[in-house]
């Protein structure tokens, strides 16, 4: 993957800081930098340490794999089917395969035929049972 199309680290920061609902001002605050250091990485403009991505992580509640973008087949922990197809959706986007945007219908469909059976193999909710084969 070419370096202009790959997801930066600092976008990522960006992304589960916003999708946490923390600010700039608290996220640097916590991780022990100034407001205007976040931004510049996440603008791409600095790259953060390996100490202060630990740092990050440990304050978004997620893996420093997540912050770096490492695919689920590489992280430690077991994914859910409908968890890989929305990860290699995301991670797909705008790669230098020419696909371009993903097609959400498409990613719908697949998340609900990955999602169908939950967990363990079963259906989940009662809702769901009702159209799970038997």
């Amino acid at each position: 993957m070419s370096p202009s199309s790959e997801v930066r680290i600092g976008e990522r920061i960006r992304f589960y800081r916003q999708a946490k609902g923390r600010t700039q001002a608290v996220v640097a605050g916590l991780a022990g930098v100034t407001e205007d250091y976040l931004s510049q990485i996440e603008r791409g403009l600095k790259t953060p340490t390996i100490a202060l991505l630990h740092r990050f992580a440990k304050i978004l509640g997620v893996r420093i794999s997540d912050l770096l973008g490492e695919s689920a087949a590489v992280q430690d922990e077991v994914s859910t089917p409908a968890g890989k197809a929305v990860q290699h959706a995301l991670m797909a986007y705008g790669g230098d395969d020419g696909s371009g945007p993903v097609d959400i219908s498409e990613l719908r469909g697949r998340v609900d035929s990955a999602g169908r059976y939950g967990r363990n193999g079963r259906c989940g909710s009662a809702r769901s049972r009702r159209s799970c084969p038997r």
